[in-house]
């Protein structure tokens, strides 16, 4: 895995998403953030892969994610997310 275990920088997460996607993706962390929920999502989308030679090409992933709150609920304090190719079931 390209970083694995490495956070990555916002414009690059952003660099990576389809702009039609970009937006839904967006929804589906603020979603996971939100206190007043459960702390978790999904979402499916179009990620742009830069291959050796330059090119851009699609996968399509989806992503689950869950956040783990304070006590009080007020912020979320941890972030589990899980992103799975599924460029083939599409």
């Amino acid at each position: 895995a390209e970083r694995a275990g490495q956070p990555l920088p916002c414009a690059e997460v952003r660099s990576r998403v389809h702009p039609d996607d970009y937006p839904a993706v967006m929804a589906a962390l603020a979603r996971s953030r939100d206190p007043a929920g459960d702390g978790s999502a999904s979402v499916e989308y179009r990620h742009l892969v830069t291959d050796a030679g330059g090119g851009r090409r699609v996968r399509w992933v989806s992503m689950q994610l869950q956040c783990g709150f304070d006590a009080s609920r007020q912020r979320a304090l941890s972030a589990l997310l899980v992103a799975r190719d599924i460029s083939e079931e599409r």
